[in-house]
């Protein structure tokens, strides 16, 4: 019997960003510890691969949102009991459920030897992430105005701040809530309960 260093791993990677995707997959590939890399830009496909293949950890992008995260890793574990479900995150993302994370700006190594440790269940070089980081007040009050439609300009004058902040402040609101525009930010905040 081989021992557990030994272990050979099918990793899953899911991501929609084409270019991450095939460079975790190339890079995993590449690894004597895979023993196969899969792909899924998208969590459905990503139940389908688990489905189909014996996977033993699947880095699934963190931007996806808490959410679909959290129903991905019930699923997933409904199919495979075993299975561990790994983040890969930005350093600037602060809003993530409550899962173990790995930093896509970690150097290569690092980054394998935590996804190697996180299939064989091994999470000492991983780290989880601090709990929910919350809006601040004024950022809840910019998030309320953006909510109603308001300009940045009229939001500025509501506070009495400068356009400017209230910028800055919307996009502190959009990392938090890992939202691109407005209406993202605005979707994101009511499936959270910050906007009713």
């Amino acid at each position: 019997m081989s021992s557990l260093a030994d272990r050979r791993l099918t990793v899953l990677v899911v991501d929609r960003e084409e270019l991450a995707l095939w460079g975790f997959s190339l890079v995993l590939q590449r690894q004597t510890w895979v023993r196969r890399c899969a792909v899924a830009n998208d969590l459905a496909t990503a139940r389908k691969r688990v489905a189909e293949l014996p996977v033993d950890v699947v880095a699934v992008d963190g931007r996806f949102g808490d959410d679909a995260l959290s129903a991905l890793q019930a699923d997933l574990r409904a199919i495979s009991p075993c299975i561990r479900v790994v983040l890969t995150v930005d350093a600037s993302d602060r809003t993530l459920p409550p899962l173990p994370t790995i930093d896509r700006t970690w150097p290569v190594a690092r980054l394998l030897t935590a996804l190697r440790a996180a299939g064989l269940d091994d999470t000492a070089p991983i780290h989880r992430p601090p709990s929910p980081t919350r809006l601040s007040e004024r950022e809840r009050q910019v998030l309320t105005l953006v909510s109603e439609g308001s300009t940045n300009a009229q939001i500025g004058r509501s506070l009495c701040l400068s356009p400017h902040t209230i910028k800055q402040h919307t996009s502190s609101v959009y990392r938090k809530l890992h939202a691109r525009n407005r209406a993202e930010a605005v979707t994101r905040a009511r499936e959270l309960g910050l906007l009713v």
